[in-house]
């Protein structure tokens, strides 16, 4: 775990724990920001030989090798109808509205060796209050794997201002519910609420324009997503609650429903959680304290500031990184929210 981080390039934050290229100024293409990243290498396909004795070497017909064009590296091993999708090409999709000035890059980062990229774009006027001084802001995200372990996908996050923390939003690939909608002959296009994913197949580089069009039904989850954040501040949270809270989230961690299972307060992690919620990041602002929305961000700043560990600070860093995005710190913030709605 300690190379979750590969590259990676940063415009409107600091480099993330000294790691990456930060920019005076935004990248004007996507190509700019992929060159700044370090991202400008192609995913070749090979062919997958097997040694069938001491002597010969078989092609598989049917499989296929992915290798990154700079340095080799085996990305992924698949059936020959899973379909890459290059970096420039993923990306591009962000061009024409750069254009117009409807957003702006903020973030591309490589993950895994490459296995995983993502790229993160600010939206114009996707910004707003939940609390006078405590705003949140649009972000419209762009992922992919050339591994197989996720879907392209292209989603709209909510981010809260005072945190400056572009990483936190949750990219659950395989847990949110959604329908199928059928395009470009059979492949499918997976509608969501907040995401658009498309599957590997021959089609998805057609799929790509229909997610162009969309994407633009997604951008009114904003709206009821800061509607959600303002009902979460009107209602209030005490300690007993807080626990309560905690408990219904981190039940896994608990050990709950066995002989083993433990007070949330036991919990190593309790005592951090607990700062979080009575004097965390924002919890200066007026009228966030003792509500369902400061217990909430005290768990997103858990997940995305102080979870998880290493041989140092850089090395928890990068492990916390790559959990946010994809793995468990991503169901733990879509844990969090969806428990946060059941308390309002």
């Amino acid at each position: 775990m300690s190379h979750e981080f590969d590259s990676g390039m940063f415009t409107t934050q600091k480099a993330w724990h000294g790691l990456g290229n930060v920019l005076d100024a935004a990248p004007r293409t996507t190509a700019e920001a992929i060159t700044a990243a370090g991202m400008n290498w192609q995913v070749l396909e090979q062919p997958l030989l097997t040694c069938s004795d001491a002597e010969a070497l078989e092609t598989l017909e049917d499989w296929k090798v992915l290798k990154r064009s700079d340095n080799g590296t085996v990305l992924h091993v698949c059936p020959k109808t899973w379909t890459p999708v290059q970096n420039a090409e993923a990306f591009n999709f962000f061009d024409p509205i750069i254009q117009d000035g409807d957003v702006t890059i903020d973030a591309a980062v490589s993950l895994r060796e490459g296995k995983r990229i993502a790229i993160t774009a600010k939206v114009k006027d996707g910004i707003g209050e939940v609390l006078p001084g405590d705003e949140v802001e649009q972000y419209l995200v762009l992922y992919n794997a050339h591994d197989g372990s996720l879907s392209l996908g292209i989603m709209f996050s909510s981010i809260r201002v005072v945190c400056a923390n572009t990483l936190n939003w949750a990219i659950s690939d395989r847990k949110r519910k959604g329908g199928y909608a059928k395009f470009a002959q059979g492949d499918d296009v997976a509608l969501t609420k907040k995401m658009v994913r498309l599957r590997h197949t021959k089609n998805i580089h057609s799929n790509l324009n229909i997610a162009r069009d969309a994407i633009n039904i997604s951008r009114r989850q904003f709206d009821l997503t800061l509607e959600q954040y303002r009902t979460m501040a009107k209602t209030p949270m005490n300690t007993e609650l807080f626990r309560q809270y905690l408990t219904n989230i981190f039940a896994p961690d608990l050990g709950a429903g066995t002989k083993n299972e433990r007070s949330v307060t036991q919990w190593r992690n309790y005592e951090q959680l607990e700062e979080n919620f009575e004097s965390g990041v924002g919890m200066d602002i007026k009228g966030v304290q003792g509500t369902v929305w400061a217990g909430y961000q005290a768990v997103t700043e858990f997940v995305t500031h102080q979870r998880g560990s290493g041989k140092d600070e850089i090395e928890a860093a990068r492990n916390r990184l790559n959990q946010t995005w994809f793995g468990t710190g991503s169901k733990i913030i879509e844990t969090a929210h969806r428990e946060a709605l059941a308390m309002v």
